[in-house]
């Protein structure tokens, strides 16, 4: 019920005008009528003003953030352990209003032992309708074998959305011992021949090879051939 008034002194006034605004709060997303039951105009002498009532109705919109994609920037690259792997994570707000303040999470198992190795959140400050932002969330791997990492937006509920099923993704990955620059699950001569090949390079070197670059310094030099002697024949 509302009950708006004009009082002390004031003229009458004819035409067209905004008599009252009526704020509510909504409790769910979408389309809804709305309808006024009862109404009475009345001037200073409480006689009733002949009007009339339009029905109309209110739509309720959210934002709809998803997790569009997330990658790897150097994708065909080996992941060794023990060296920070960065990951991009691309979000959107697909809805049709603005999105506040929100987190994105990164969960790390390692398959082989089913251990749950790195949790991080990252605050969002927020995201505009049909806009896109990439950070840049990462783990380093303690462990050789297969990774399995999960990365969910809004992590902790904190925004009312249009659509949560597009709230979460997932990806594998396989990280080698350092030095294991084959990939065939040993570090060998075979390893310490491409090392050879590539040492004393830079990117601007015709003999470079990213994947010697054991601690991805942009440089494969004695450092990279002390951790490949650390882990022969592991």
């Amino acid at each position: 019920e509302a009950i708006c008034s004009l009082l002390g002194d004031v003229p009458g006034v004819g035409g067209d005008g905004i008599l009252a605004t009526i704020t509510f709060r909504a409790t769910g997303l979408g389309v809804s009528p709305v309808s006024i039951t009862f109404h009475d105009l009345m001037d200073s002498n409480g006689s009733s003003i002949p009007s009339d009532c339009v029905d109309g109705t209110v739509n309720v919109a959210a934002p709809d953030l998803s997790l569009v994609l997330v990658s790897l920037p150097y994708p065909a690259l080996p992941k060794y352990a023990n060296v920070t792997v960065p990951v991009n994570v691309t979000v959107m707000n697909m809805g049709a209003v603005d999105a506040g303040a929100f987190n994105v999470s990164c969960t790390v198992f390692w398959n082989d032992g089913g251990l749950q190795e790195h949790y991080e959140e990252q605050r969002v400050a927020g995201l505009e309708a049909n806009a896109t932002i990439v950070i840049i969330l990462g783990f380093t791997p303690r462990h050789n074998g297969t990774y399995t990492l999960t990365f969910k937006v809004d992590c902790n509920d904190e925004i009312i959305e249009s659509n949560e099923t597009n709230n979460q993704l997932s990806m594998s990955m396989t990280v080698n011992v350092q030095g294991d620059i084959t990939g065939d699950g040993q570090v060998t001569y075979k390893d310490l021949f491409v090392l050879a090949k590539a040492y004393w390079s830079t990117p601007a070197d015709s003999n470079w090879n990213a994947s010697a670059d054991l601690n991805l310094d942009g440089t494969v030099d004695y450092r990279d051939l002390f951790i490949l002697s650390r882990n022969y024949s592991s």
